[in-house]
């Protein structure tokens, strides 16, 4: 999954490039790089409230996800 994340990102920052958005691509870079020191941390405080999928990856594989945005 992280492997898949980091595809994702790049695949955004490159949009965001060819878009100027010089901010948004700043921000991608800033999550991409601490997402995943993060994002177990997190998972851990937060539990299973209600976030973006996107920003806590380790939170797809939970049956939690699957019923909440089925």
């Amino acid at each position: 999954k992280v492997i898949d994340y980091a595809k994702k990102f790049k695949c955004l920052s490159a949009f965001l490039e060819t878009q100027s958005e010089k901010n948004d691509l700043a921000v991608v870079k800033m999550i991409s790089e601490s997402m995943e020191r993060k994002t177990q941390r997190f998972y851990l405080q937060t539990k299973f409230q209600t976030f973006p999928q996107y920003i806590f990856p380790s939170v797809w594989s939970s049956p939690m996800w699957d019923k909440q945005w089925e």
